[in-house]
């Protein structure tokens, strides 16, 4: 197992690992939609001058292209940035309390400039998924001071405006991935909600602790119709809002859109509604910063019970330094990359005694939940000797546990142990960006690619856009769970992506020269079942190997179908004398990238 330990930690470097890191955050944070899909109301020309200016710039200029590329690289970069923070601290084997508590936020090539960062280099090319470590410093405040031109109709079809003086820039302050723009921007809040989904949110993520499923919800009629301030005062609503409304006023200085100090003079972010509502009496003071008719900013701990945040102290600061310093910290990072390891959620707790297998569950959830805890605890303090809180190592325990390589055993059980073991051990789906890159792997090609600008990558694929859904992907929106089985669909999808590339793959490889090639070193375009029967079983042999994994004889079964197959469609090309498919299409369509003899 030790050597077994080093190999796997040896896998955790370069791009794999990245994209890993990336779409397991992203699987549990849900922040790519905002740049796919929207809306990101995160960053805005009032407080951030520079993307104020740049945009009157690139408009009265009449440049679309160029204000169509320069808004998509820094919105790509905001909403990135937690998920690139989280591999940057990761990858650099820093602690990973560190993407709570990073006194800096993660910029591209877009977001550098707007955060005030454009002394970091960036390639000069059309790539924009490079990320750095860097200070927001591009944010102002609403104040006497703030003076902007009057909005000016432009060549592109709307109005801008050019910041032309403030008071100076905020000192922002950076909390790792609670006070990133993408955060608090995918987990909004309105003015009655009062940060109270930001809250939910970050118990779940960092603590491990589901506000919802803490306690039951009454139906009680009188406690129902309770309008003294319930949330505060009536014990049917507090049993969960005392651990919630702390943590909410911990994000007191973010808007509703995430906007830090948006109030005129830069001093808070509570709403006009709450200041000077239209009706009754407004319990605000000046120079309060948080609502009166709720619990103070603070934090709740278990154990220690609730702590206020100091004033005159950033409060999400203190907030994230509360979190990483609670046990369930390391306990909820385990079950934050549990679904990226093995493929599944941490079982759940069975709750009905009579269900049947109820004994054979919660001896699974237990166990289970037991070593989730050893995990945890072995992460908090450094795993064999190793730092604290170094996710690589925990992700190599993770594999090397039974949880993960569970596999079968030689021993017959009963039914009652059968299903206790049931969906023990990995098994996981490719994701969609996981088979293409698959795919592209052994053929050298993706289905449906083109380049565009709209990736950060440059490209744009079937499997990544226009079918990701399909093949079980999620969107962050709507699809927020990936499959965990094969559908009907999910195969039609894979069987789609081999077919539009078979045509292809099978002209490249042929057209390099012999030695060069993936698939068909040995053979050649004039081998035929009446000359080259021997060699081209061989040749089928191999190709079971690399594609599936498998090893069979060349006058297997499984290699005498694969044969049959190839005669069958070779006699039938023969005998018909045309170009068609075996299903009878009116002709090949084999589309071919231009100029494919060069790629070739």
């Amino acid at each position: 197992d030790d050597g077994l330990r080093q190999a796997i930690r040896a896998l955790m470097q370069g791009d794999g690992f990245h994209q890993f890191l990336l779409t397991g955050a992203d699987d549990r944070l849900f922040l790519e939609t905002l740049w796919r899909n929207g809306p990101f109301n995160g960053i805005t020309a009032d407080y951030y001058p520079i993307i104020a200016n740049l945009e009157n710039d690139y408009a009265m200029a009449g440049d679309a292209d160029g204000y169509g590329k320069w808004r998509f690289e820094l919105t790509f970069g905001f909403a990135r940035a937690p998920l690139e923070l989280i591999a940057y601290v990761v990858e650099s084997d820093k602690p990973y309390t560190e993407i709570l508590t990073a006194d800096y936020t993660m910029v591209n090539k877009g977001s550098s400039v707007v955060v005030g960062a454009d002394h970091l280099d960036f390639p000069s090319d059309d790539t924009y998924d490079l990320f750095k470590p860097a200070v927001n410093e591009g944010q102002v405040v609403m104040d006497d001071e703030y003076q902007t031109s009057e909005p000016e109709f432009t060549p592109l079809g709307f109005e801008t405006i050019r910041v032309i003086a403030h008071s100076g820039f905020v000192d922002y302050p950076h909390a790792g991935v609670l006070s990133s723009k993408a955060f608090l921007s995918r987990y909004p809040t309105t003015e009655t909600n009062r940060n109270r989904a930001r809250s939910r949110w970050t118990n779940f993520h960092f603590l491990g602790y589901d506000i919802e499923k803490s306690a039951g919800r009454t139906t009680d009629p009188a406690a129902l119709a309770d309008n003294d301030n319930p949330t505060l005062n009536n014990a049917n609503c507090t049993v969960c809002h005392t651990s919630m409304d702390p943590v909410s006023g911990a994000f007191q200085n973010f808007d509703n859109d995430g906007l830090y100090n948006s109030s005129y003079g830069g001093l808070d972010s509570l709403p006009g509604t709450y200041k000077y509502p239209e009706t009754g009496v407004s319990e605000y003071v000046e120079g309060d910063t948080w609502y009166r008719d709720m619990l103070a900013p603070g934090f709740l701990n278990p154990e220690l019970g609730t702590v206020d945040a100091p004033a005159g102290e950033s409060s999400i600061q203190w907030l994230s330094k509360r979190i990483v310093e609670d046990p369930r910290f390391a306990y909820a990072a385990v079950r934050f990359w549990w679904p990226a390891i093995m493929g599944s959620d941490p079982f759940v707790a069975p709750e009905i005694s009579t269900d049947y297998g109820f004994d054979e569950n919660l001896s699974r959830f237990e166990s289970q939940q037991a070593d989730i805890n050893d995990l945890a605890d072995k992460f908090r303090d450094g795993i064999d000797g190793g730092p604290a809180y170094n996710l690589k190592d925990l992700i190599v325990e993770m594999i090397i546990s039974v949880w993960f390589r569970a596999n079968g055993s030689v021993t017959a059980f009963d039914a009652s142990r059968e299903l206790e073991l049931a969906d023990v051990g990995a098994r996981r789906l490719l994701t969609p960006k996981e088979l293409e890159e698959k795919t592209y792997q052994l053929t050298g090609l993706r289905w449906g690619e083109y380049s565009t600008r709209d990736e950060p990558d440059g490209i744009s694929t079937s499997l990544s856009n226009e079918f990701n859904v399909y093949y079980g992907g999620i969107d962050g929106k709507g699809a927020l769970e990936r499959a965990r089985q094969l559908t009907p669909i999910m195969v039609n999808v894979a069987e789609s992506n081999a077919l539009n590339l078979a045509c292809v793959a099978v002209i490249f490889d042929i057209n390099r020269v012999d030695g060069q090639r993936r698939f068909f070193d040995g053979v050649d375009r004039y081998m035929t079942p009446d000359t080259h029967e021997s060699v081209i079983r061989e040749k089928l042999s191999e190709l079971h190997n690399l594609m599936w994994g498998v090893s069979v004889a060349s006058d297997s079964l499984d290699v005498d179908e694969s044969y049959d197959l190839l005669t069958d469609l070779w006699e039938y090309r023969k005998v018909n004398n045309d170009e068609s498919w075996a299903w009878h299409s009116e002709r090949d369509n084999c589309i071919l990238p231009d100029e494919w003899w060069e790629t070739a």
